[in-house]
């Protein structure tokens, strides 16, 4: 049975879709609030009196590993752990696909490393896409200008369709 072209350049998609994931987290993900009355400018009004500067995602992840990390001490207290910090959590799955596509890149490419592959990227779009609907709530207009967010958005829902487009051929060539 002949191949499709995908297969082929499976390799070459999945160092593309590294490279996009770089771009991707250093673009902007979320707004760094700074409170301006009303009757002030500001380039990106979020709210009332509040304005924002964008910040890229590799904040918003490294912050993430630091309440990671503080939450873990708490646990370790028997101190309460309030939702916000384990909503944080959450940004972490962002890393998973990254060093689970780069084991992919092994020449010895198992069924159960793309499936692994496969699970880390739709856990990252869930929670990216959580993340994104929680912003559309909370600052409405402005969500648009975070481009970094839209890309990994975009990106993990294309690699969501390439990876397990390969774990079914693979499956029809095999029964």
């Amino acid at each position: 049975m002949e191949q499709f072209w995908f297969v082929r350049y499976k390799k070459n998609i999945r160092q593309a879709f590294l490279i996009i994931f770089i771009i991707s987290i250093f673009g902007p993900w979320g707004f760094d609030r700074h409170s301006v009355p009303a009757e002030f400018p500001c380039t990106f009004r979020l709210y009332g009196d509040f304005c924002g500067t964008p910040i890229p995602g590799v904040s918003g992840i490294l912050m993430s590993l630091s309440v990671f990390f503080q939450s873990i001490s708490d646990l370790s207290r028997h101190t309460l752990l309030y939702y916000e910090r384990l909503l944080n959590g959450l940004w972490l799955l962002n890393l998973f696909p990254i060093f689970t596509t780069i084991i992919s890149l092994w020449p010895n490419d198992t069924r159960f490393i793309r499936m692994i592959n496969l699970i880390a990227w739709i856990l990252a779009f869930i929670s990216t896409l959580t993340a994104f609907i929680l912003l559309i709530l909370q600052i409405k207009g402005q969500v648009f200008w975070l481009f970094g967010l839209w890309l990994y958005i975009l990106l993990a829902l294309s690699a969501i369709i390439f990876e397990s487009s390969i774990v079914i051929r693979e499956r029809k060539l095999a029964g």
